[in-house]
């Protein structure tokens, strides 16, 4: 795989790939699985309509007006104490390129310097809708505040907040970085319409991750991504199922980080700490935004205290000799 700079990936970070990856469909998998599902499906239902005399259209509808009623109620949710969050993601091959030349040759000088930034020096963002509520990169408060409503896969936001650290000295810098954010919200999906050719099955999921991105001054970028949860709505089959899902956050920690990346002397160390909302439908769920839809609150005017917050980068810097 090429190596990238940080310019390019701060325009079109690695996350987009990871989105872009979970949306790429499998033809094959997909038509195997369709033409077994379909006459399971057909079997089944003629078994069922013969043993009970119910219509199960019918019997389909009244459970769908049963769910849309409860998916009005999730609006009114404020707080609920949120599910442990998954383990990181095991670092990607991409890790320690920039060392790998120096193997053997890197001898340290002194012990690790600290340095902790609170303040960022930007806020940025990629969205495709009109989401973004509030955001603030003052010194120990910064913050986002998004309501985002996805109807397709197309929707999706991601949000950067841009750190800098100056190695001022003559000696290069073999540094540690870690980023630390706090998730207040919820995400929630609802899977309602399916398509009759699928018997009525529609899925839908909502993804929330992070990604660290750091470069240095001529040389090569590099990152970490991190899934912090992800949800699937489903109605099955004949759309019986629930077709609902969620995952609340309550002042949510979560971290990731970046060890052993040489900075040259005399130059800056840039981070960038991503942010990624993201969304799927599955199969041949259609395009409903009524009945398939999904929601990322993380701040809006009825719920001010929602947020995600970025706590800010810790550093470790030890000075090292090139042999």
């Amino acid at each position: 795989m090429p190596q990238r700079d940080l310019e390019s990936l701060s325009r079109r970070p690695p996350i987009c790939d990871r989105i872009e990856a979970r949306r790429r469909p499998q033809p094959e998998a997909i038509a195997i699985f369709r033409q077994n599902r379909q006459e399971k499906l057909r079997i089944l239902e003629e078994a069922a309509q013969k043993a009970t005399g119910i219509d199960l259209r019918e019997l389909r509808a009244s459970l769908a007006r049963n769910r849309r009623q409860t998916n009005d109620a999730l609006t009114a949710l404020s707080s609920r104490p949120a599910t442990p969050d998954p383990t990181a993601t095991a670092p990607t091959s991409r890790l320690y390129q920039s060392l790998k030349p120096l193997a053997g040759r890197l001898v340290p000088l002194a012990q690790p310097s600290f340095a902790f930034l609170d303040t960022p020096e930007s806020f940025d963002q990629l969205q495709t809708g009109d989401w973004l509520w509030n955001s603030s990169i003052a010194p120990g408060n910064a913050f986002f505040q998004t309501d985002i409503h996805a109807s397709s896969s197309s929707d999706y936001a991601i949000y950067n907040f841009k750190y800098v650290w100056n190695n001022d000295s003559d000696t290069a810098m073999l540094t540690t970085v870690f980023a630390g954010l706090s998730f207040t919200g919820w995400l929630t999906a609802a899977a309602q319409d399916g398509s009759v050719k699928n018997c009525w099955d529609a899925m839908v999921s909502a993804y929330l991750d992070i990604e660290l991105v750091i470069g240095a001054t001529n040389t090569p970028a590099e990152y970490r991504s991190s899934n912090v949860s992800s949800i699937t709505a489903r109605n099955g089959m004949w759309g019986l199922g629930d077709g609902l899902a969620e995952q609340l956050y309550n002042d949510q920690d979560r971290s990731i980080s970046l060890e052993g990346y040489l900075v040259p002397p005399n130059s800056s160390l840039t981070m960038l700490v991503f942010v990624a909302f993201s969304f799927d439908w599955g199969f041949d769920t259609p395009v409903s935004p009524s009945e398939n839809k999904a929601e990322a609150s993380f701040g809006n005017r009825l719920f001010p205290g929602n947020r995600v917050v970025s706590n800010g980068i810790v550093l470790f810097a030890s000075p090292v000799q090139i042999q």
